[in-house]
């Protein structure tokens, strides 16, 4: 109990300090993002953001999409490969919200901090984050352009505050410690 209570307080401490983020950065992120989607939306013949007119589309190629959402797109490249619309498709659907999922900016404050609600789960010892869900940064999706990682690109906006440090730590197996 008492090194849950501690944990918990640690924890609100680390919320109400925050997050300090580069916004130039995620600015600049953000442009390149929206340029790259708008790039691949002029390039198609319907609306990729029409679940309807996407499953129209691939449906006169022969290809049979249950709904327009990310997944099934990546799940129908892998069945069809040689399909570069449903290849394009994908990078498109992959862009998404770009930086705004996590640095957006409902969850800046007018300093460029991101005070997210850290916890932990007492029955597990895990922990967790909301508003924004900064523990599901995108880790291992591709820009399929540059071949880079879209989640280092993400998490190098985030910078050490004045005083701070930031600690990279692996908690994958924490719970088998005790």
């Amino acid at each position: 109990y008492t090194m849950h209570r501690e944990l918990a307080g640690l924890l609100q401490q680390m919320t109400e300090v925050g997050l300090q983020v580069d916004v130039g950065y995620i600015n600049r992120l953000r442009d390149k993002f929206k340029d790259a989607q708008q790039e691949l939306k002029e390039s198609f013949t319907f609306n990729p953001d029409s679940p309807l007119q996407v499953r129209k589309f691939f449906k006169e190629q022969g290809v049979t999409l249950p709904n327009a959402q990310e997944q099934t797109v990546r799940d129908a490249v892998e069945e069809y490969p040689v399909n570069e619309d449903l290849a394009r498709l994908l990078d498109f659907k992959e862009l998404g919200d770009g930086p705004d999922r996590w640095f957006g900016p409902k969850y800046l404050d007018d300093d460029g901090v991101i005070h997210a609600s850290l916890n932990f789960f007492t029955s597990s010892g895990r922990f967790m984050c909301t508003r924004p869900n900064l523990q599901n940064v995108a880790k291992r999706r591709l820009d399929r352009k540059t071949g880079e990682l879209i989640g280092k690109k993400m998490r190098r906006a985030v910078v050490a505050r004045e005083g701070h440090w930031l600690v990279r730590a692996d908690y994958k197996s924490a719970e088998n410690l005790t």
